[in-house]
């Protein structure tokens, strides 16, 4: 089977999964978690400020019954469309039972804020180590892969953005599409087809995963060996439950679809596409500012490329790539290893957005993306760089079978204690490398004569493609009447 027969995971090893998915976002984003009522401080646009107003704008709006899609709260009286901002809408359930819980406390935006930070990280780490169990991987081949992905350069540098990391949905959405391909009921299609359809609601990178599954759906009807097998699973769902689970699916994505409709976003400028694309040599040499565990090893290196440049979020980290190369070099002709490779090395490319760069120069070799960027909706997506979090996500799965062969073979040579504690020095290294440091946040109270207003001053929201000005900033609200006044 292209996924492996079907195995039911013990709950031993289910049970590590979610006590590491705690631990680790505890251990490597702590500072950007507590103190709950921390503010971020220094970002230049203020992107915490925007994903706070996010949050608390969304959670006002449906409170209010009204559209969170749409609001006057901006750009006052004509208001604005927020569909194609990254709002975030899918953590409104969260930012309702931090309201409710702390009695409509002033600050529960950025309570929730903090929350979701560590709940995007831990669902990262979680999703992605059940998606290699589902795949019969165990051990240190699910738990090595699983950190290098959740907590990647890309991630952390992000970490402050919380439509970025809310890239938990990629690893969720492969979970549930596993599991309806190993155990193909109605109860299954339906669960795949509520989860695909929430992944509009967190993330921009819901595209890639709409973009992704028909592209692999494809490669596997292509594939002779699947090609039956694909089939017999779609028979085995029957077409009434695969019409009941479309027709979900798009009465979910509906209100989302219907704003984002409603109003053209503008094209990106042309050199945001080139200036936000990753650049080959950053997959393979880190910066001692995103991965201190490598100091200034590599700093002649990093002196050919110019800091202005950017897109430098990409390294993919040793362990991953070492395991993924192994894996290359021993599984042969095994057909999922390679299905993910091609995938893995079709998303790395597209990463490197329409021309491609080299040390500190942008060429004049026109890459892939340079078409795609001609493709709605794609012509908004101003940033390529964010096709590595694919990329490296299916990298996981040659990463995992590398990892369970070196285990093997380990395990025959050393015996099975001295292989664990080799592989728990791998897993040291992978823990040790996602690690980039952060200042502590410090505590924000609401000053006194302000103490009045509905939410926090000073922050600044940022709509892209809202066509007025780059960024707004706003000083309060105040709810009064269901109406909310804005004060500039």
């Amino acid at each position: 089977m292209f996924f492996g027969e079907y195995r039911p995971v013990k709950f031993s090893e289910k049970s590590i999964v979610y006590i590491l998915g705690v631990i680790l976002p505890l251990l490597l984003v702590f500072n950007h978690i507590v103190p709950l009522n921390g503010l971020h401080r220094g970002f230049d646009p203020d992107d915490p400020g925007v994903h706070i107003w996010n949050l608390f704008i969304v959670n006002e709006q449906i409170k209010a019954g009204k559209n969170p899609f749409q609001t006057d709260a901006v750009f006052y009286p004509i208001g604005g469309n927020l569909a194609h901002h990254g709002l975030t809408s899918g953590f409104f359930p969260l930012t309702f039972i931090v309201d409710k819980a702390t009695g409509g406390d002033l600050l529960y935006p950025i309570y929730t804020y903090h929350i979701a930070i560590f709940i995007s990280f831990a669902l990262l780490f979680v999703f992605s180590a059940l998606v290699l169990q589902g795949l019969g991987y165990k051990g240190f081949s699910v738990f090595i892969p699983a950190v290098s992905y959740s907590f990647c350069n890309y991630y952390t540098a992000h970490v402050i953005h919380l439509n970025h990391i809310a890239g938990f949905m990629i690893p969720m959405s492969a979970f549930v599409m596993i599991r309806l391909y190993k155990k193909p009921d109605a109860i299954n299609a339906f669960a795949a087809s509520l989860v695909l359809a929430a992944a509009v609601y967190f993330t921009e990178f819901s595209l890639f995963i709409y973009l992704t599954l028909p592209l692999l759906a494809l490669t596997m009807f292509a594939l002779k060996p699947c090609r039956q097998e694909l089939i017999v699973k779609v028979k085995e769902i029957g077409l009434k439950n695969l019409v009941i689970a479309k027709i979900l699916f798009f009465a979910a994505v509906a209100p989302y679809v219907a704003n984002w409709l409603f109003y053209k976003g503008i094209q990106p400028l042309p050199l945001e596409p080139l200036a936000y694309s990753a650049n080959p040599i950053d997959f393979f040499v880190p910066r001692p500012e995103s991965t201190p565990l490598y100091a200034n090893m590599f700093s002649q290196i990093n002196a050919f490329i110019s800091p202005a440049l950017t897109g430098h979020e990409t390294f993919i980290g040793y362990p991953l790539l070492i395991a993924a190369f192994l894996s290359v070099c021993s599984a042969g002709k095994d057909i999922r290893v390679r299905t993910a490779v091609f995938f893995a090395v079709a998303f790395f490319t597209l990463s490197l957005g329409p021309r491609l760069k080299v040390l500190n120069g942008i060429t004049e070799i026109h890459m892939p993306y340079s078409l795609l960027m001609n493709v709605p909706p794609f012509g908004e997506f101003r940033t390529p760089v964010r096709f590595i979090v694919v990329g490296l996500f299916f990298l996981m799965i040659p990463a995992a079978e590398g990892l369970k062969s070196v285990s093997g073979r380990l395990t025959k040579s050393l015996g099975k204690r001295l292989c664990f504690a080799a592989l728990t020095l791998v897993f040291v290294w992978a823990v040790a490398e996602s690690y980039r440091p952060a200042k502590k946040l410090g505590p924000f109270k609401v000053p006194p004569q302000l103490s009045f207003f509905r939410c926090i001053p000073q922050f600044l929201f940022q709509v892209h493609s809202s066509g007025v000005a780059p960024c707004v900033r706003f000083l309060a609200y105040r709810f009064k009447q269901n109406q909310a006044d804005i004060f500039f």
